[in-house]
C-alpha cells in the first residue's frame, strides 16, 4: 500500500444517529438526518437542545439538581414522650437492678431508633438524587443497515493500532459511547474511521478501503480501565473542541456527549470481513507499470460499509 493517510478531523455531528462526521459530509444513515456543526456556538447549541432539551428545560433541570426534589418526608422518627405527651408507659420499675436493665434496653433502642433513623434518611437522599438528576437523549436512529450481500475477504494491512483509545493492535475501529440514564437510546456518540488497508477477496480480487470515515459492525468489546476511559475522553475532547470538563461538572447539561461506558469494535491484520456496497473498480497504482492498464482494484464507493466476521 501507499503511505498511510491521516484520519480527517470529525467536526460535526448527526443529531439523529449521532455519528461524528467531517465537516460539510452529509450523514449516510439517510436524507432525514439531520448534520450540525461542532465547531459553532449555534451548531453546538442544536445538539445540546437534541440530548438536554431546550435552554428553558435544562434551566428547569439545573434548578432540580440544585434544590433537590420530592416532598418532605412525614413526621419525625423520634417523636415519642416529650413535653404535653402521654408518658404514663414510661414509669421506671423500683430496685437497683431493674433500673439499670430499664436504662440498657432504653439506649440501646434509642441507639437502633438513630441508626434505622440516619439509615432510611441516607436511602431518601439516595433515591431523591437519583429521581432529580438529569437524563439525557440519546441517538433517535441508527445508522446505515448494514444489510445486503457484499463480497467477503481477510485484511491485509501492515500491524499498527489506529484505535485513538487503546493500544489494540488494529487497522480499523469503530466506538460506540454510551449513557446508562436514558430517556430514549442509549448512543450518545458513534466514531469509526480508519488509516487506510486492503481487502483481499476469495476470488483474488483486491478492494482498497481509503482512511477516512467507515461504517463498521461485529461484535463490540466494552472498554475497561483508567488509561482507556482517559483517552476515552481525549477522543471526545477532540471531536468537540469546545467543551468545557470544568463547566459540565458543575452542571451536566453543558455536555452534549454525557457517556457511562464505550465500546469498540477492531480490526486487525487477517480478520475476515464483508464489504457491502458497490464497489467500482479503478487502476491500481501499485501494480507494475506493464500491467497497469489491466490490473484494477476495487473502491467502495461512499463510506466503505464492513461486517466483520471473524477475527
Amino acid at each position: 500500500m501507499t503511505s498511510l493517510a491521516t484520519i480527517p478531523p470529525r467536526t460535526s455531528i448527526c443529531l439523529d444517529c449521532r455519528t461524528a462526521l467531517v465537516d460539510g459530509e452529509a450523514c449516510d444513515g439517510g436524507k432525514k438526518h439531520r448534520v450540525t456543526s461542532l465547531a459553532t456556538h449555534a451548531g453546538r447549541q442544536k445538539l445540546l437542545d437534541e440530548v438536554w432539551g431546550p435552554a428553558n428545560v435544562r434551566r428547569q433541570l439545573k434548578r432540580a439538581t440544585r434544590s433537590g426534589g420530592g416532598g418532605a418526608i412525614g413526621g419525625s422518627i423520634l417523636d415519642g414522650c416529650g413535653s404535653g405527651a402521654d408518658c404514663s408507659g414510661c414509669d421506671v420499675p423500683s430496685g437497683g437492678g431493674e433500673i439499670l436493665g430499664a436504662i440498657l434496653v432504653i439506649i440501646v433502642g434509642a441507639i437502633v431508633v438513630i441508626v434505622l433513623g440516619w439509615l432510611v434518611m441516607k436511602l431518601v437522599a439516595y433515591i431523591r438524587e437519583k429521581m432529580n438528576r438529569p437524563k439525557p437523549f440519546g441517538a433517535l436512529a441508527e445508522g446505515p443497515k448494514m444489510r445486503g450481500r457484499g463480497v467477503r475477504g481477510k485484511v491485509v494491512a501492515a500491524q499498527r493500532s489506529d484505535s485513538p483509545i487503546d493500544d489494540e493492535p488494529c487497522v480499523a475501529y469503530a466506538l460506540e459511547y454510551r449513557a446508562k440514564r436514558v430517556v430514549s437510546g442509549a448512543v450518545m456518540l458513534r466514531d469509526a474511521a480508519t488509516r487506510g488497508f486492503d481487502v483481499v477477496t476469495t476470488e483474488g480480487r483486491k478492494v482498497r478501503v481509503p482512511a477516512g470515515r467507515i461504517r463498521l459492525d461485529g461484535r463490540p468489546s466494552k472498554i475497561g480501565g483508567s488509561d482507556a476511559r482517559m483517552n476515552a475522553a481525549a477522543h471526545v475532547g477532540a471531536i468537540d473542541a469546545q467543551l468545557d470538563t470544568n463547566l459540565t461538572q458543575n452542571d451536566p447539561t453543558e455536555d452534549p456527549f454525557p457517556w457511562d461506558e464505550v465500546v469498540q469494535t477492531v480490526l486487525a491484520p487477517g480478520d475476515e470481513v464483508e464489504v457491502l456496497g458497490d464497489l467500482a473498480p479503478t487502476a491500481d497504482p501499485e501494480a507494475a507499470s506493464a500491467y497497469r492498464e489491466s490490473a484494477s482494484l476495487l473502491v467502495p464507493v461512499g463510506v466503505p460499509r464492513l461486517v466483520k466476521i471473524s477475527g
